[in-house]
Protein backbone atom coordinates (compact mmCIF):
# COMPACT_ATOMS: atom_id res chain seq x y z
CA UNK A 1 0.00 0.00 0.00
CA UNK A 2 1.21 3.86 -0.68
CA UNK A 3 0.98 6.41 1.98
CA UNK A 4 -2.05 9.18 1.45
CA UNK A 5 0.38 11.49 2.35
CA UNK A 6 3.50 11.15 1.04
CA UNK A 7 3.00 8.56 -1.87
CA UNK A 8 5.68 6.07 -0.41
CA UNK A 9 5.36 2.52 0.23
CA UNK A 10 3.87 1.45 3.61
CA UNK A 11 4.50 -1.40 6.21
CA UNK A 12 2.56 -3.51 8.01
CA UNK A 13 2.68 -3.17 11.93
CA UNK A 14 0.01 -5.36 13.34
CA UNK A 15 -3.53 -4.33 12.25
CA UNK A 16 -2.40 -0.98 10.72
CA UNK A 17 -0.13 0.74 7.32
CA UNK A 18 2.84 2.55 9.02
CA UNK A 19 4.64 5.24 6.48
CA UNK A 20 8.62 4.74 7.02
CA UNK A 21 9.09 8.09 6.09
CA UNK A 22 6.23 10.43 7.27
CA UNK A 23 4.95 8.17 10.33
CA UNK A 24 1.45 8.04 8.95
CA UNK A 25 -0.84 5.74 9.89
CA UNK A 26 -3.65 3.55 8.54
CA UNK A 27 -6.08 1.09 9.46
CA UNK A 28 -5.93 -2.33 7.11
CA UNK A 29 -9.16 -2.50 5.33
CA UNK A 30 -11.23 -5.34 7.15
CA UNK A 31 -12.19 -8.23 5.12
CA UNK A 32 -15.32 -8.51 4.51
CA UNK A 33 -17.98 -11.32 5.42
CA UNK A 34 -20.48 -10.87 2.68
CA UNK A 35 -19.58 -13.39 0.57
CA UNK A 36 -22.46 -15.28 -0.66
CA UNK A 37 -22.33 -19.32 -0.16
CA UNK A 38 -22.57 -21.80 -2.74
CA UNK A 39 -25.43 -22.99 -1.33
CA UNK A 40 -27.58 -19.42 -1.86
CA UNK A 41 -25.87 -19.06 -5.39
CA UNK A 42 -27.26 -22.57 -6.98
CA UNK A 43 -30.55 -21.79 -5.06
CA UNK A 44 -31.11 -18.41 -6.61
CA UNK A 45 -29.83 -20.20 -10.39
CA UNK A 46 -32.46 -23.19 -9.97
CA UNK A 47 -34.90 -21.08 -7.82
CA UNK A 48 -35.32 -17.59 -9.35
CA UNK A 49 -37.76 -16.59 -7.34
CA UNK A 50 -36.42 -17.79 -4.16
CA UNK A 51 -33.50 -15.64 -5.04
CA UNK A 52 -35.50 -12.45 -5.59
CA UNK A 53 -37.42 -13.23 -2.61
CA UNK A 54 -33.41 -13.60 -1.17
CA UNK A 55 -32.58 -10.15 -2.26
CA UNK A 56 -35.54 -8.39 -0.82
CA UNK A 57 -34.75 -10.41 2.57
CA UNK A 58 -31.16 -8.81 1.92
CA UNK A 59 -31.22 -5.65 0.33
CA UNK A 60 -31.13 -3.50 3.44
CA UNK A 61 -28.88 -5.49 5.91
CA UNK A 62 -26.51 -7.04 3.69
CA UNK A 63 -26.50 -5.28 0.11
CA UNK A 64 -23.93 -7.19 -1.29
CA UNK A 65 -25.76 -10.02 -1.23
CA UNK A 66 -28.65 -8.98 -2.26
CA UNK A 67 -26.62 -7.75 -5.58
CA UNK A 68 -24.97 -10.91 -6.05
CA UNK A 69 -28.37 -12.77 -5.25
CA UNK A 70 -30.20 -10.38 -7.35
CA UNK A 71 -27.72 -11.01 -10.53
CA UNK A 72 -28.01 -14.97 -10.68
CA UNK A 73 -31.50 -14.65 -10.27
CA UNK A 74 -31.60 -12.82 -13.49
CA UNK A 75 -29.35 -14.35 -15.11
CA UNK A 76 -31.46 -18.12 -14.38
CA UNK A 77 -34.77 -15.49 -15.25
CA UNK A 78 -33.24 -14.67 -18.65
CA UNK A 79 -31.91 -17.89 -20.00
CA UNK A 80 -34.92 -19.76 -18.90
CA UNK A 81 -36.39 -17.19 -21.23
CA UNK A 82 -34.49 -17.37 -23.83
CA UNK A 83 -34.45 -20.84 -23.72
CA UNK A 84 -38.29 -20.83 -23.78
CA UNK A 85 -38.77 -18.22 -26.82
CA UNK A 86 -36.31 -20.81 -28.48
CA UNK A 87 -38.69 -23.83 -27.93
CA UNK A 88 -41.38 -22.49 -29.03
CA UNK A 89 -39.92 -20.40 -32.52
CA UNK A 90 -38.45 -24.01 -33.39
CA UNK A 91 -41.97 -25.75 -32.76
CA UNK A 92 -43.76 -22.80 -34.89
CA UNK A 93 -41.41 -23.55 -37.67
CA UNK A 94 -41.58 -27.03 -37.26
CA UNK A 95 -45.46 -26.98 -37.35
CA UNK A 96 -45.95 -24.35 -40.16
CA UNK A 97 -43.26 -27.09 -41.98
CA UNK A 98 -45.86 -29.73 -41.99
CA UNK A 99 -44.74 -31.25 -38.92
CA UNK A 100 -47.07 -31.68 -35.98
CA UNK A 101 -44.66 -31.50 -33.14
CA UNK A 102 -47.11 -33.60 -30.20
CA UNK A 103 -47.58 -35.72 -32.95
CA UNK A 104 -45.45 -39.03 -32.21
CA UNK A 105 -46.18 -40.61 -35.80
CA UNK A 106 -43.05 -38.26 -37.18
CA UNK A 107 -40.68 -39.74 -34.59
CA UNK A 108 -42.15 -43.99 -35.50
CA UNK A 109 -42.20 -42.90 -39.02
CA UNK A 110 -38.67 -41.77 -38.47
CA UNK A 111 -37.66 -44.90 -36.60
CA UNK A 112 -39.34 -47.36 -39.62
CA UNK A 113 -38.15 -45.47 -42.07
CA UNK A 114 -35.84 -47.52 -44.84
CA UNK A 115 -32.97 -46.05 -46.51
Amino acid sequence: MTCPNCKNQMRVEGNEYVCSYCGTRVNKPQQSNNILSDKYQWYAFIFPLLGFILYFKWRNTDPAKAKTVLKISLVSLIGGLIIAVIGIVVAYVLKINGYDVLDNSLMINFITYKF
